[in-house]
């Protein structure tokens, strides 16, 4: 999140904001339509943060506490059609926007909890398993609403031209904003 005067905001969701004084979100435009219109829709995360923001301040977690780190599933967009005066929100992870694997460990941190739905990894966060895997980290994999007991996960790395064609595809596909080095972007109108 981008610190703004007094409060937060996502700079890759234009129409969420969080007050960071009162741990709460104040504003989500969840019930009208997004202007303008976006490709990722992120609301519903912005409203299950906003929605949990006292209960998980209430926790009082030590500072010691492993770190979380929430990804949209969909971030990558590819199923939505858009076009021009779209908000193209679309991102990617690298290993570089995570931790080492020494540092988890320097931090008593030797195990990644893969906690979501399906067995399918999007390929972006794939890379940033397998280094981790390859440094020397445990992998496993809990699904959410299930008993709580992780299973042993193996990444394995996809066939090259797979990792070929994602590169190339983020190279030359997705938005940053210029200033900030964030994704996110108004897509301009072709011209002639």
């Amino acid at each position: 999140m981008e610190q703004v005067g007094q409060a937060s905001c996502f700079p890759a969701c234009p129409t969420g904001t969080l007050d960071s004084a009162a741990a709460e979100f104040i504003s989500i435009r969840s019930s009208q339509p997004v202007s303008p219109p976006v490709v990722v829709d992120m609301s519903s995360i912005l409203i299950a943060l906003g929605a949990t923001s006292k209960e998980l301040a209430s926790l009082n977690l030590s500072p010691q506490a492993p770190p979380v780190f929430i990804l949209d599933a969909n971030r990558g967009g590819l199923a939505v059609p858009y076009g021009p005066g779209w908000f193209d929100n679309r991102s990617f992870v690298t290993p570089s926007d995570f931790p080492s694997a020494d540092y988890f460990r320097s931090h008593g941190i030797s195990k990644v909890i893969l906690l979501q739905p399906t067995p399918n990894i999007n390929a972006d966060l794939l890379q940033v398993l397998l280094r981790l895997q390859r440094d020397g980290m445990i992998m496993a994999t809990q699904a959410p609403w299930k008993p709580w007991a992780p299973s042993p996960l193996t990444v394995k790395p996809p066939m090259f031209i797979i990792s070929a064609w994602e590169w190339l595809r983020r190279k030359l596909d997705y938005r940053r904003d210029p200033f900030h080095g964030c994704f996110g972007g108004v897509v301009p109108s072709s011209s002639s």
